[in-house]
């Protein structure tokens, strides 16, 4: 599993990546890489969760640990998608 690790996030290596030229090719391959790596998590956890359901050796731990990182994976992206919406609709309230 392809575990998050915010602690090796920065603000310039994001900032580099989001850049039409950067390493990731654009702030909207940036935006797919996201939402792929949420995907991966979430599909991990279920898989998880089935396995420990039908009874198959799973350690607890694991399970519980796939959901949480599924879960915060998850309210990161709807925080910044809230911030975008809200930065959308500040740049339409501006008058030109």
């Amino acid at each position: 599993m392809d575990a998050i690790r915010f602690s090796q996030i920065t603000l310039p290596d994001l900032a580099e990546r989001a850049k039409p030229g950067g390493a990731s090719g654009g702030f909207g391959e940036l935006l797919k890489e996201g939402m792929t790596k949420l995907q991966d998590l979430q599909s991990e956890a279920a898989q998880q969760s089935r396995q420990l359901i039908a009874g198959e050796s799973v350690e607890l731990h694991r399970v519980i640990l796939a959901g949480e990182q599924a879960a915060l994976a998850f309210e990161l992206t709807m925080a910044i998608r809230n911030k975008a919406v809200e930065a959308y609709h500040e740049v339409m309230r501006m008058q030109v």
